[in-house]
């Protein structure tokens, strides 16, 4: 490889969290919604897909790139890079119904997406805006989806601005509206997540084995490991043979891996045994999964 080519890369990596790092940025790490730092998307020298940190290669100037990720010939090629994100989300009423059709209890997610109802209609006071505006008191982002631009108009709350006073009062009133149309269409549980999909490059994992570390909102603990049974599909692939059940375990190395590489937040999958995904045109260059 050209190393001009991983020259690129490295610089292209570490650039946006220098010290320059802005306002916008910064907002990623808080609440639910978090920016992962050792997941990155890119486009650089022929190569198209995701790097991974690593401890190996932490304090050098290389990185590892799979083989699957050369897809053109070398040469002079813009890099677009783009960082991985967790955030909650949720679930369309076709993809819920598959879920109840493989077992989840229908009640057990009516009853979270009634309350979430009830916390987005009525007269929109401070406490409503606050969670309109990406906020849910201690449990950080709330589950109402997320838009760039709000950031300004929850430092204009914050900042003591009236939800009577406009621009506040007419941006308010309209994100209000698209909230409660999204939510007859959709159905909004506790544990749904949208994450970026990773081999286990160290091997952990076994058949239909994952990992996931997901931001927690109890005490001061960031990040907690998911465990037990879980559904795992494209949002946008709705055949009930496209849902997949794994079993999402603990692992003490993968964690500590995660810790020291910020990489809390991609979904890791096995590379040994039976695969998860088979018969599905499922890959890791840069697919998100629910």
């Amino acid at each position: 490889v050209d190393p001009g080519v991983v020259g690129g890369l490295v610089d292209a990596w570490r650039s946006p969290r220098g010290e320059d790092a802005s306002d916008d940025e910064e907002e990623e790490h808080l609440g639910r919604r978090r920016r992962v730092d050792g997941s990155v998307q890119v486009r650089c020298g022929g190569f198209k897909g995701m790097l991974l940190a690593c401890q190996r290669f932490r304090d050098s100037d290389r990185v590892e790139v799979p083989k699957s990720m050369c897809k053109f010939a070398a040469g002079a090629f813009l890099g677009v890079v783009s960082w991985s994100v967790i955030r909650p989300t949720a679930l369309s009423q076709p993809a819920a119904l598959l879920l109840v059709e493989r077992g989840v209890d229908k009640a057990y997610l009516l009853d979270f997406h009634a309350r979430h109802l009830r916390k987005i209609t009525g007269a929109i006071n401070f406490g409503l805006a606050l969670h309109l505006l990406g906020h849910d008191g201690d449990k950080g982002e709330s589950s109402v989806g997320y838009a760039n631009y709000l950031q300004v108009f929850r430092k204009l709350l914050m900042a003591g601005f009236s939800t009577s006073q406009n621009p506040l009062r007419h941006v308010l009133q309209d994100w209000q509206r698209k909230v409660l149309q999204r939510a007859r269409t959709s159905i909004t549980g506790p544990t749904a997540w949208n994450a970026r999909g990773h081999p286990d490059k160290m091997r952990r994992l076994t058949g239909e084995q994952v990992f996931l570390m997901v931001p927690s909102s109890h005490g001061d603990e960031l990040w907690r490991v998911v465990k037990g049974k879980v559904v795992i599909f494209f949002s946008t692939d709705r055949r009930p043979s496209a849902l997949r059940v794994a079993e999402a375990i603990d692992d003490e190395e993968l964690r500590q891996e995660c810790e020291a590489t910020d990489t809390c937040g991609v979904l890791l999958f096995s590379v040994q045994g039976k695969r998860l995904q088979r018969g599905l045109g499922w890959d890791f260059d840069g697919d998100y999964f629910t």
